[in-house]
């Protein structure tokens, strides 16, 4: 069975080389035009929060390699992202 993604890695290997070259020429930040999109057009995208406390929703939570949890908070009132970790 063949990767239904060999296509897309060809198509933005090709066409980041050419804003690579066009980067280069022009000394600055160029965008990755691709003619023929063939993902979904739907931008709308629900994200359920997971509260964590009173004051914060959890973003994520991740296993440290030396066994450390990690956890990502975002505030309820003002939006800003924390880390806690716990040992």
């Amino acid at each position: 069975m063949a990767n239904p993604l060999q296509d897309k890695h060809i198509l933005l290997g090709v066409t980041g080389s050419i804003a690579c070259y066009k980067a280069a020429e022009t000394k600055k930040w160029e965008p990755v035009e691709i003619k023929q999109w063939r993902g979904s057009s739907d931008d709308k995208k629900e994200v359920a929060l997971k509260e964590y406390n009173k004051d914060h929703y959890l973003i994520k939570e991740e296993k440290m390699p030396n066994g450390n949890l990690k956890i990502i908070l975002k505030d309820k009132k003002t939006g800003a992202i924390s880390q806690v970790i716990q040992t």
